[in-house]
């Protein structure tokens, strides 16, 4: 077992340099993506490992997807073909969520931790609350409408399942953007509209930030992790689900080009199958006010002007 007296990260693997953090339902994925074409970068070989909100700490009930973990040498391999390259990170987006640990772990893990750029994107948390719904729905694992979802919340995080069920709480920003800023000398804040406004700009702002090249070529034409309504649930309960083939393929091939390929595919096929729904005007007016405090909170902390959320 690793000791956090231990360096976890050393001169033949070098650990993770910045971090993006969220939110989740923010464009996290598509940057993952994008940035990962930079030949500066380096990211994890997974985009969410989410080791450095669980480790030490109580895994959730439903724990999803093969590759997290909170095992310290696991997280260590990710990192194996990053020690060339000047910039190395991941992509975690309930790290934001899950500050506390994740801060904590980042000091007791990774190397010149008070030195770690951190990224975030922040979305108009009652879109990004439904948005986090509709991928629930997307991947067949919400059996409620989302006002029922909402109502069972509270139960839903006293059982610990994963917090991709916690809808309204992880949208409350204040908290968790105030915690990085207090804790951290390199912290980048991004709006999800500016994001979906001028992609491009947003990227090379990031670029900056991260001290990487801009004259690099970076296809930014495909965006990832797109949410909705199945029209055919069985395509996405069969693109999602684990078989013997696909079992054999992951041992195989490279796990960076498994998961990229992977993503790919879900992506065009998501892109096909999927449907939008909007979200009910009383339901969206009752949680713009559950909100409206933090959001004022928040716009003066970052010394901007959110009224945009609350309309």
């Amino acid at each position: 077992m690793h000791s956090s007296s231990e360096p976890l990260f050393d001169a033949e693997v070098a650990g993770p340099n910045f971090l993006i953090v969220g939110a989740a339902k923010s464009g996290t994925t598509s940057l993952y993506y994008w940035l990962d074409q930079h030949p500066d970068i380096f990211f994890s070989e997974v985009k969410e490992p989410c080791f450095l909100c669980y480790a030490g700490g109580t895994m959730p009930s439903d724990k999803v997807g093969p590759d997290v973990t909170d095992n310290p040498h696991i997280y260590r391999k990710l990192f194996e073909g990053g020690k060339n390259r000047h910039l190395r990170g991941e992509a975690t987006a309930i790290y934001l969520y899950l500050h506390e640990r994740t801060i904590s772990n980042i000091k007791a893990f990774l190397p010149s931790a008070e030195k770690t750029k951190i990224i975030m994107v922040l979305r108009n948390p009652v879109d990004r609350a439904f948005s986090q719904y509709m991928m629930n729905i997307r991947d067949l694992r919400e059996t409620l409408s989302f006002e029922e979802a909402i109502e069972a919340e509270a139960a839903r995080k006293q059982n610990n399942l994963n917090s991709d069920f916690f809808y309204l709480d992880r949208g409350f920003y204040y908290a968790q953007v105030k915690d990085y800023l207090e804790n951290f000398s390199d912290v980048k804040v991004y709006l999800f509209e500016d994001l979906l406004g001028d992609p491009r700009a947003v990227v090379d702002d990031m670029l900056d930030f991260l001290g990487a090249r801009k004259d690099v070529s970076i296809n930014m034409e495909e965006t990832f992790n797109v949410s909705g309504r199945p029209k055919f649930p069985l395509v996405n309960k069969l693109l999602l689900s684990d078989n013997p083939l696909k079992t054999f393929v992951r041992k195989v091939v490279p796990r960076r080009l498994w998961n990229s390929s992977v993503e790919k595919i879900k992506n065009f096929v998501f892109k096909k199958n999927l449907s939008k729904e909007k979200l009910d005007d009383r339901t969206r007016a009752e949680l713009i006010e559950v909100y409206r405090e933090d959001v004022g909170r928040l716009a003066t902390l970052l010394n901007r002007n959110l009224d945009h959320w609350l309309k």
